[in-house]
C-alpha cells in the first residue's frame, strides 16, 4: 500500500513524494509533510455483531424485560414479607405493652396492699406489746358507784366489782385514812342492807 500526505494549505491528499499540490499548486515541503495513513475499521467482536441483529436485539430485550420483571416481582415478595413481618413485630410490641401496663398495674396494687399489711402489722406489734406489758402487771380501772373520782366523807363508803382471778395490789390517795376490803358477794349483801353500828369489822364479825 503506498503511503500518501495531505496538503498543509488545503488538506488534499497527495501521493507520498508529491513537489506540489495538485488542488492548490502550492509546494510540498517533505520534511515538513505527515505520511498519511488511511484508518482500516477495528475488528468486531462477536457479541458487538451478534447485537446488531434485529431479533438478537429483541431477545437481549427480552431478556433484560424478563430479568427486571423478575427482580422486581422478588423485590414486591421480599417487601410484603418484610410488611407482614413488621406488623406482626407491631401486634407482639403492643401486646408485650399491654402486658407491662397490667403488670404495672398490678404492682402498683400489691405496693398499696404491702404498705397496709405493714400498718396493720405495726399496729399489731403494738398491740401485742401492751398486751405483754399487761400480761406482766395487769392495770385494771375498778368500777366505782359514782363512776369517776369521788369525794366521800370519814363515815361514807364507795363499792367496786373487780373480778376474783387476780392478785390486787391496791393504789389509792385520800386525805384522810381509809380502809379497803375485799368482799365476797354474799359479804358485800350483808354489809350494803345492814344498819352501820360500828365499824366495818363487827358489822362483818370478821
Amino acid at each position: 500500500m503506498s503511503q500518501s500526505i495531505l496538503c498543509a494549505y488545503c488538506g488534499s491528499q497527495l501521493l507520498w513524494g508529491a513537489e506540489f499540490c495538485r488542488n492548490c499548486g502550492r509546494p510540498i515541503q517533505q520534511s515538513q509533510s505527515v505520511p498519511y495513513l488511511p484508518l482500516t475499521p477495528a475488528p468486531q467482536s462477536p457479541a458487538f455483531a451478534w447485537f446488531q441483529s434485529d431479533k438478537n436485539r429483541v431477545r437481549a430485550l427480552v431478556l433484560l424485560a424478563v430479568i427486571l420483571g423478575g427482580a422486581l416481582l422478588f423485590s414486591t415478595l421480599q417487601n410484603a414479607s418484610l410488611q407482614s413481618r413488621l406488623t406482626t413485630l407491631q401486634n407482639e410490641a403492643s401486646t408485650y405493652q399491654t402486658q407491662l401496663q397490667s403488670s404495672q398495674a398490678q404492682n402498683s396494687q400489691l405496693q398499696s396492699q404491702v404498705s397496709q399489711l405493714q400498718s396493720q402489722n405495726g399496729y399489731l406489734e403494738g398491740q401485742v406489746q401492751s398486751l405483754n406489758l399487761q400480761n406482766n402487771r395487769p392495770t385494771l380501772t375498778i368500777w366505782t358507784s359514782c363512776g369517776k373520782p369521788c369525794t366521800t366523807s370519814q363515815t361514807s363508803w364507795l363499792a367496786g366489782g373487780v373480778p376474783d382471778t387476780f392478785t390486787y395490789y391496791v393504789t389509792y390517795t385520800a386525805d384522810y385514812p381509809v380502809g379497803v376490803y375485799f368482799f365476797s358477794l354474799s359479804q358485800y349483801s350483808y354489809f350494803a342492807t345492814c344498819p352501820s353500828t360500828g365499824s366495818v369489822e363487827s358489822q362483818l364479825d370478821v
